[in-house]
């Protein structure tokens, strides 16, 4: 068995009890407090961090920074789905909103399916792409140095797309 009874997890939960004949889900031990039955999978993926009481955990939704996935909600709740648009950078149709990098301070999604996510509170930096320019774009942006869209950044873009800009 993979994941056995007594295993402890880097999220601090603790795998409590196996559900004989259930392989997807078990009871989790998260701190002193809670004993809570979680997908597996989900906390082995790091999707689940906690038990979600918010007498011990405070709701996520409810700080001073909004979740990355937050501000994506946001800006299809103002602007419509990305899909019903065209792509910031080819005119083709978009697929998502995309992170510009153009803020000087952005945040980082620290947990949960987003982890390690640059973002911004400002929807103003999120921009229609299709997947193939949204891939570049972030593709060209890990390859420039700091925060914020550099003339680098516009360079190794405009660079890796010439037959597109030159149209």
């Amino acid at each position: 068995m993979k994941h056995h009874e007594g295993k402890r997890f880097p999220s601090g939960l603790v795998l409590a009890k196996r559900i004989p004949g259930d392989s997807d889900r078990a009871w989790f031990q998260c701190g002193e407090h809670v004993v809570k039955l979680l997908h597996i999978r989900a906390v082995v993926d790091g999707k689940t961090v906690n038990c979600a009481s918010r007498d011990h955990h405070p709701d996520p939704r409810c700080t001073s920074a909004p979740a990355y996935s937050t501000v994506h909600h946001r800006k299809r709740a103002s602007e419509g789905p990305a899909s019903e648009r065209e792509c910031w950078r080819c005119g083709g149709q978009a697929d998502d909103y995309a992170y510009l990098h153009g803020d000087p301070s952005p945040l980082v999604q620290l947990d949960g399916k987003d982890a390690g996510m640059p973002y911004s509170a400002d929807p103003e930096q999120l921009a229609p792409l299709c997947r193939s320019c949204h891939r570049v774009w972030d593709e060209t942006k890990g390859r420039t140095a700091g925060p914020g869209i550099s003339l680098a950044h516009v360079a190794l873009w405009n660079a890796s797309h010439a037959e597109e800009v030159a149209a």
